[in-house]
């Protein structure tokens, strides 16, 4: 305890004691106890006080949210449905003029082939490991389509259907060597085998066979399908991009750049029946060779 006594500490507290009894005497002699207290509490407590009123701020806010949720969830359903029906509308429109732009398409084709049926047909699927192109479309037996109908577009010959559902049909594209068809050179109206290449097919290409060693075609030229099997005559394949000899010697090829851009076609046109339909057909109806040695008329 004398050890205490003898402390530091003790000695500290006695000075605080002294200091603090001097101010409140010198307080209470000059009258101003009561304002000195005031400003000693206030000192105090003016910090609890404003961390009193943040706490009571933020609490209150935090219940004002908790009491305003349903109000916000019904107005982030509002704003969904309102982006939905919005949506709906777009889809909607782009339908509307998808139809729109494939029904002029159809006016025109009809217009110029008045024998043709058409089916109007949409692209549904894609094989993505089939180098030719190949796809799905929306129509098939119950829409009137079969085996070996011509596929176009407003462009150019696209293709053949090779299988059909009730409601779907697959389409092999010109691109693949399975298919092959007649055709003729506008400008010159010399006559080959549109048909398929492996090394052409990546680049939206095919090749046109059979060329005279003398051919007077030239790039830029038209090909156009010369009919009697499975196309009918006079449709559009593209047009003549080179001239190359074959490895024979005998003969010519020319490489066709087509018209129709087969790999981002999303509509097609399939040819359920025309005038002349399968009047000539060979190769289990792949191969097909039509009007050789005609003249264009």
């Amino acid at each position: 305890m004398q050890s205490f006594f003898k402390s530091r500490r003790f000695k500290l507290l006695i000075l605080l004691f002294v200091l603090a009894l001097s101010v409140l005497l010198r307080a209470a002699a000059e009258g101003s106890f009561g304002s000195f207290t005031a400003e000693v509490i206030g000192s105090v407590t003016a910090p609890l006080l404003k961390f009193s009123s943040s706490v009571s701020q933020n609490v209150t806010q935090f219940f004002d949210r908790i009491a305003n949720v349903n109000d916000i969830y019904e107005l982030n359903q509002l704003y969904k449905d309102q982006i939905n029906d919005l949506n709906s509308q777009l889809i909607d429109y782009e339908n509307v003029k998808r139809e729109n732009e494939q029904f002029k398409s159809f006016l025109e084709l009809k217009e110029n082939n008045a024998d043709f049926k058409f089916q109007p047909a949409s692209v549904i699927a894609k094989d993505p490991n089939d180098r030719f192109g190949s796809f799905v479309i929306d129509r098939g037996e119950l829409d009137g389509v079969s085996v070996n109908d011509p596929v176009i577009t407003a462009d150019g010959i696209v293709g053949i259907v090779s299988d059909v559902g009730p409601t779907y049909s697959s389409v092999i594209t010109i691109l693949d060597p399975a298919v092959k068809l007649g055709c003729y050179c506008v400008q010159t109206f010399e006559y080959g085998v549109c048909e398929g290449s492996i090394d052409l097919a990546l680049d939206g290409m095919c090749k046109f066979i059979y060329l005279p060693r003398d051919s007077k075609s030239k790039p830029g030229d038209l090909v156009v399908s010369s009919g009697g099997g499975i196309f009918p005559r006079g449709l559009v394949i593209g047009n003549i991009a080179s001239l190359q000899p074959e490895s024979d010697g005998v003969s010519l090829y020319a490489t066709i750049d087509l018209s129709a851009d087969i790999n981002n076609i999303t509509e097609v046109f399939v040819i359920t029946d025309f005038a002349g339909q399968g009047s000539v057909l060979a190769d289990e109806n792949l191969l097909i060779f039509g009007n050789y040695g005609d003249s264009a008329n």
